[in-house]
This record gives C-alpha cells, structure tokens and sequence, in this order.
C-alpha cells in the first residue's frame, strides 16, 4: 500500500522485461520508434529499472487495477473515518440572523393566528392547548412548548 495524503492505493512491482519488450514491440508495429510518445516510455521504464537496480524501490511499483492474488483489504477504521469526512460536504452553520429571522416568522405566525398574547406565551398552547390540537389534526408533528418558547425567548419584536 503506498500513503499519499492518506489516500491509500494497492500497488504492484513493475515487470520491468515484459514492459519494456512490450512497448518497443509496439513501437516497432506501427514504425513508431522515433515517436516521441514511447521514447519517453522507454526512457522512464529504463530509468526506473536502473533506480531498482541501485536500491531505490519505491519507483518500481505501480497501482493495481485490483487486488492481487491471494490478498485481501485492509484499513484502519480511523483511516476510514478520516476519508468519509473528507467526503461529505460540512455541514453549513445557520447564523445568529438567520436563526432571529427564523424566530421571528415562528412569532408572527402564531401571532396572526391566536394572537399576540398566546405568541408571547406559546408553552401551554403547545402543550395543552389549541396550537398542539390544530396542528396534530392536520398530520404534522409538535414540537414541545419548551422547545419553542427556547426559539422565540431572544428575538426583537
């Protein structure tokens, strides 16, 4: 497995022989030996085989389409971890205005409604009263009379 950026890959030697037999046969099929395109090819295999040669390894592995024989995958959970949240988009903060923003339509709503006084005090219309009745007639889940009080506590009106 190489590590890069902890992105981790399954890599495989490089047959160096096969690949370079392979790429001046090709070369040679299409009267290519002067194209630029392999002779870079040939010279990188040359020069990769010459750093295997001289102890340097790390250039003589190249990615695998798949899992070798006989091997199986494994990763550390925290690795895991770290590439999901990598992945998922972060999660965007609502900010203070917006959640005033937010507040303040919760209160006019209830205001053009039952009126500013149960608007001011909604807890016990929510709990036990007309806003819980209405709203779980027509199918929609309540929030407790705490959790709005908690919403509308702080907003400017």
């Amino acid at each position: 497995m190489a590590d890069g950026e902890k992105r981790f890959q399954v890599v495989q030697k490089i047959d160096f022989e096969r690949e370079l037999i392979a790429l001046v046969k090709l070369s040679q099929s299409q009267r290519e030996e002067e194209n630029g395109f392999f002779k870079a090819h040939i010279e990188r295999f040359k020069q990769i085989k010459n750093a295997k040669i001289i102890g340097d390894i790390y250039d003589s592995f190249v990615p695998c389409v798949g899992l070798p024989e006989n091997s199986y995958f494994a990763i550390k959970k925290e690795d895991i971890d770290v590439f999901v949240s990598m992945c998922m988009p972060a999660s965007k903060k609502i900010s203070p205005k917006t959640t005033n923003k937010q507040a303040e339509f919760i209160y006019a709503l209830i205001a053009a409604h039952y009126g500013q006084d149960v608007a001011n005090n909604p807890r016990s219309h929510i709990d036990n009263g007309d806003i819980r009745i209405d709203l779980e007639s027509k199918g929609f889940d309540v929030p407790s009379g705490n959790t709005v009080s908690g919403w509308l506590k702080n907003i400017n009106v």
